[in-house]
């Protein structure tokens, strides 16, 4: 009953930390519309101002307000561009992906190589199920970034390896590496990418190359786990061992962290299970081995 309690006190506790960072977001938005609003009573014809919160309407889901922003922005700027990329993101945040390309269209015919735009149209291409398209775009995208988010990688190389091309995949995933120098988290998608397809010598290389940057326990959990999927279950042994006596060799104020007991927890239950498979594997050879001793 107590450690109910405990539970539902917090799953509240954390459900009141969301809802208030949720709240103070939206006061800051709120208070952005209204300085732009002051500022728009003096500046009337300022298109910029009208841009500027026709976009943060956008991020406060107040979608007409923001179109509405925008229709005045066009009529005091003709022909200006940014409005388009605006009005499609504000198509795209209010579920209207179709609108949005169509839109992202006519912007990126003035603006062929512009970034935002290329992966914005994207995400929507993915909305929308047009998952080939969805690729090229993202692809065109990150040749466009001078610098992108590594995330663009990693997002390009699920939606690959979710139409099974994990060539593909990895292939863009070490691209991503390369352009950025290490990046160890593009590493650690392309090992779980490799583990999927079942390369677990491939995926076993890609963390002893992760582990020269990230040498961690979390990162020999996983090459033990690895070895233990690929049926090299006594190195995967060893590492169990070798992983469990390192933790405990921690001072107390690290042992006794929430972190360091999940990483214990998942070294022990793995230790356990490789020394089943492994008495179980000897077991069967002595069962072999008798038998042939009788005949």
């Amino acid at each position: 009953m107590l450690r109910c309690l405990k539970v539902k006190s917090a799953a509240v506790m954390l459900l009141f930390t969301l809802n208030s960072v949720q709240l103070m977001a939206h006061s800051a938005l709120e208070a952005q519309i209204d300085a732009l609003t002051a500022q728009l009573k003096e500046q009337p014809t300022n298109a910029e101002l009208y841009l500027s919160r026709a976009d943060v309407r956008r991020q406060h889901a107040e979608f007409e307000l923001a179109f509405a922003d925008l229709v005045e922005a066009a009529r005091l700027k003709p022909g200006w561009s940014k409005v388009l990329l605006v009005r499609a993101k504000t198509f795209f945040d209010a579920n209207k992906y179709q609108e949005s390309v169509i839109t992202l269209e006519e912007f990126l015919t003035a603006e062929p190589n512009h970034a935002t735009a290329l992966l914005l149209r994207g995400r929507c291409d993915l909305k929308l199920g047009q998952q080939e398209k969805a690729i090229a775009d993202y692809s065109a995208a990150l040749k466009a970034f001078a610098q992108p988010n590594p995330e663009l990688y990693v997002e390009r190389a699920k939606l690959q390896a979710s139409m099974g091309r994990f060539d593909d995949a990895i292939r863009g995933l070490d691209e991503g590496q390369t352009r950025f120098g290490r990046a160890p988290t593009l590493q650690l998608v392309a090992i779980d990418l490799e583990r999927q397809r079942g390369d677990f010598a491939s995926a076993l290389q890609r963390t002893d190359k992760l582990l020269q940057i990230v040498n961690q326990p979390g990162t020999l959990l996983l090459r033990a786990q690895l070895f233990e999927q690929a049926g090299r279950l006594t190195e995967a042994q060893k590492e169990f061992q070798s992983i469990i006596a390192a933790l405990d060799a921690r001072p107390f104020e690290i042992r006794s962290t929430e972190t360091f007991n999940a990483l214990r927890s998942q070294a022990r239950k793995g230790l356990a299970r490789v020394e089943a498979r492994l008495s179980n594997k000897a077991f069967k050879t002595a069962r072999n081995t008798g038998k042939k001793t009788v005949h």
